[in-house]
């Protein structure tokens, strides 16, 4: 059995898209038999918002803690960093106090280099691998940054880790051109809880189409699109309305507004992950126009994951590997990234043939059972782990 350890630094366990993430490969971690703990670093609850109010706790079976001992994410500078060094050490006292207890700490993305230079010295002095997660470019490959510290950070930060648990097959390549030659890897595709999406449903109120996401930016997220491609159609569909669900960028908010669309885009807001399926089921179509940019060309959108799971008929840009996995008309409706007629006539024929396209959203739901079931990734990810510690060969799970 193993011990495992993962650090994560956003809210736990009620949170977006990377906390499902984080839950899904615990869960497939613990499904091998091995014990694993989640240890948030830092506090996440800004204080007039608090959504997860307890410091420790067992999650579906996942133990977890807050190591600051506060789940408040405080306002000024100077307390979030005191936040943040309190987590670190906090932390690493953790490790020592429990060092004969610690195979493996597995750290999500966004720690700093510091904050990760602290956790690598600290797993060597433990004898414990060192793991990371990602799902994306680094930022500063994102944000197009050239600074000597970007390339700095680009050259060294990677070389940190032991082992590399990847989303998709491009990243898996990038990541690789970084790390330690010694470094192994495993891709293991956007995954979903499907046990979430067999309930029951309530009477539909309303007729409604459906955005999902965490922090919706806008422009990078996609969303503006959808909105554009909505205001194309709505005079078709009186009746129909748009739910955005997530927390909104002002630029959506002065879009929504400028077009007059106020009385038939709902904001939502944040939800949690415990009424996501009620809203994504009662839909008639599940929207996601993300754009064509260096974003999602690296990674997936994990909210996919819970749209085909649904079984709600999905309209989706072809960005990055999605078309991998997702046929135009067999599983999903396929639209050109970056094109809002496009996308507009997707829905429209979708809604208008919609028999058909029920049986896209079946078959889509089937693909999730087949392709993203977080439980079918266990014996993968406990091979990878193992593989770590008895330096065998590993061949990235394929």
């Amino acid at each position: 059995m193993l011990k495992v350890i993962i650090l994560y630094p956003n809210s736990f366990p009620i949170g977006g898209a990377a906390t499902n993430r984080i839950f899904h490969i615990a869960k497939a971690i613990q499904l091998s038999g091995n014990n694993v703990n989640i240890i948030c670093t830092r506090g996440t609850e800004k204080k007039d918002n608090v959504i997860n109010i307890h410091t420790k706790g067992v999650y579906n079976g996942i133990p977890f803690s807050y190591s600051v001992n506060t789940v408040i994410w405080p306002n000024s500078k100077i307390c979030k960093f005191l936040n943040i060094l309190k987590g670190l050490i906090s932390t690493i006292r953790i490790f020592f106090l429990n060092k004969n207890n610690i195979d493996i700490v597995i750290c999500y993305a966004n720690y700093s280099f510091l904050q990760n230079l602290f956790f690598f010295i600290s797993c060597k002095m433990i004898k414990a691998k060192y793991v990371y997660i990602v799902d994306e470019y680094p930022w500063s490959i994102i944000n197009r940054k050239n600074s000597f510290y970007d390339k700095f950070y680009l050259r060294l930060f990677f070389k940190f880790f032991d082992g590399f648990i990847v989303m998709t097959n491009v990243l898996l390549k990038y990541y690789k051109s970084l790390s330690k030659s010694s470094a192994k890897f495993v891709q293991i595709p956007m995954t979903v809880d499907l046990q979430r999406f067999k309930m029951k449903l309530k009477n539909k109120s309303e007729e409604y189409i459906v955005y999902c996401g965490g922090d919706i930016t806008g422009t990078k997220d996609g969303l503006d699109i959808l909105v554009k491609s909505f205001n194309l159609i709505k005079n078709q569909y009186p009746s129909l309305k748009l739910y955005i669900v997530g927390r909104v960028h002002e630029s959506i908010e002065r879009l929504v507004n400028e077009l007059s669309l106020q009385k038939r885009v709902v904001f939502y807001g944040f939800v949690s992950s415990d009424k996501i399926p009620e809203i994504l089921m009662n839909a008639k179509l599940l929207c996601l126009s993300r754009p064509n940019n260096i974003q999602s060309e690296g990674g997936f959108p994990t909210k996919l994951g819970e749209y085909l799971a649904s079984g709600t008929p999905v309209v989706v840009t072809d960005t990055g590997e999605i078309s991998q996995y997702l046929k135009h008309g067999l599983n999903a409706f396929i639209a050109k990234p970056n094109d809002i007629s496009d996308f507009s006539n997707k829905i429209v024929w979708a809604l208008d043939n919609y028999e058909e396209s029920l049986i896209v959203g079946k078959n889509g739901r089937i693909l999730a059972e087949s392709m993203f079931d977080y439980t079918k990734y266990h014996k993968i990810i406990n091979d990878f782990l193992y593989s770590l510690l008895t330096h065998k060969y590993f061949n990235n799970g394929n």
